[in-house]
C-alpha cells in the first residue's frame, strides 16, 4: 500500500522505512531512462542540447566541471541522492517524493489517500508508454512514467503485444481499484 499526502498545491509519497524506500525504485521512471539515453547519445552536449533536467546536471553542472566520466558522476549523484533521502528517513521518520523526483520531510498529513498502487491520486488519466532502447530486444511498460512490472516481477518482454497485454491487464486493475475507491 502506498500513502500519498496532500501538501504544496500537489501529492506526495510517503516513505516512512527504509524496506519501503529501497521497495519504490526511485531511480527506475522515465525520467532517469530518458537521462541515459540522452547521456549515451554522442550528439547531446556537442551538437544537440540536453532537454532532459537529470541528464543536463549530471553533464553540464558535474561531469563537465569536476572531468570525471559521465557513469561516475552519474553513480556519485545516485549515490548522493539515495544517502540523503535515507538520512532524513532515520532522522525525520518519514520523507515525501514528488512525481518528479523531489522530496522533503516534516509535512502535515491532514490530507491522505491510501492506493494499492504506485500512480499519484491527481492522475487523472493513464499515460501509456511502451518502449523499447534502440537496438534492443526486450519492451518495456511504464504508466505515467513509472517502470511497470508484472505479477512474477518482470520488467521486460520479448514482444511489443506481451508488454500491451500487461498493460491492458494492469489498467484493468487500477480502474477496478477505483471503483471500489
Amino acid at each position: 500500500m502506498y500513502t500519498f499526502i496532500r501538501q504544496n498545491g500537489g501529492w506526495w509519497l510517503k516513505i516512512s522505512s527504509i524496506e519501503e524506500y529501497l521497495n519504490i525504485k526511485v531511480f527506475e521512471n522515465e525520467i532517469w531512462n530518458e537521462a541515459a539515453k540522452q547521456l549515451g547519445n554522442p550528439k547531446r552536449g556537442r551538437i544537440e542540447h540536453f532537454t532532459n533536467p537529470v541528464a543536463q546536471l549530471i553533464f553540464e553542472f558535474r561531469s563537465k566541471r569536476t572531468g570525471n566520466g559521465i557513469l561516475r558522476e552519474t553513480a556519485s549523484l545516485m549515490d548522493e541522492i539515495y544517502s540523503r533521502q535515507i538520512e532524513l528517513i532515520k532522522k525525520y521518520g518519514a520523507i515525501y517524493l514528488n512525481r518528479m523526483g523531489g522530496y522533503c520531510y516534516g509535512f502535515d498529513e491532514r490530507e491522505k489517500i491510501t492506493k494499492k498502487e504506485l500512480i499519484f491520486p491527481d492522475d487523472d488519466y493513464m499515460d501509456v508508454a511502451i518502449k523499447r532502447w534502440p537496438y534492443g530486444s526486450h519492451y518495456y511498460l511504464y504508466i505515467n512514467g513509472r517502470q511497470i512490472y508484472d505479477g512474477l516481477g518482470n520488467m521486460k518482454w520479448n514482444t511489443y503485444e506481451r508488454a500491451k497485454e500487461i498493460a491492458a491487464s494492469h489498467l484493468q486493475h487500477l480502474n477496478k481499484e477505483c471503483k471500489e475507491g
